[in-house]
């Protein structure tokens, strides 16, 4: 049968395969164990504020962000003899967050491409390595240009996280 896709704003608690919606409906593991898959070491939890296009395939979102991370710092060491920086392993959270989890305004209309911005910062910091090294389906950057930060998108902190400045 076909999925129920659906634009959710995401819960990443423990009871997440409880909601009576796409998010959580028939997302139990193990049939009567009754427990939800745990979100809570999800490396995207604290970067989705957003509304994302998902059903139950939130614990394998997790699970592939975690892989593709792992996957992506063994490449930037293969093809720069060193170890990721914080800013590289930042940047490159940011796009595997923003590709697995997908913004989206309603149920048919989401954004699947990865803003420009958020492709350039992990060029940038991470010696060049881009998203079709280390993605799984290949490369989702938008194209550079006008319209490269429009219709996309970009995995980041909650708004409020942005307010508190360094004194």
């Amino acid at each position: 049968g076909g999925q129920n896709w659906c634009c959710k704003t995401i819960s990443f608690s423990n009871d997440w395969c409880r909601r009576d919606d796409c998010l959580g409906q028939g997302c139990l593991d193990g049939g009567s164990t009754g427990v939800c898959s745990p979100l809570s070491d999800c490396i995207c939890k604290n970067l989705i504020p957003y509304k994302s296009k998902q059903f139950c395939v939130l614990f394998k979102s997790c699970q592939r962000s975690t892989i593709d991370l792992d996957f992506a710092k063994d490449m930037v060491q293969l093809f720069t003899g060193r170890p990721a920086s914080d800013s590289c392993i930042d940047a490159l959270t940011k796009a595997i967050c923003s590709y697995h989890f997908p913004l989206c305004e309603s149920d048919t209309k989401d954004f699947k491409y990865v803003c420009d911005s958020v492709c350039q910062t992990v060029k940038t910091n991470c010696g060049n390595v881009t998203l079709p090294y280390f993605a799984s389906e290949g490369s989702r950057c938008k194209p550079p240009g006008r319209d490269g930060d429009k219709e996309c998108t970009e995995a980041t902190e909650g708004r409020l996280v942005s307010c508190f400045l360094d004194s």
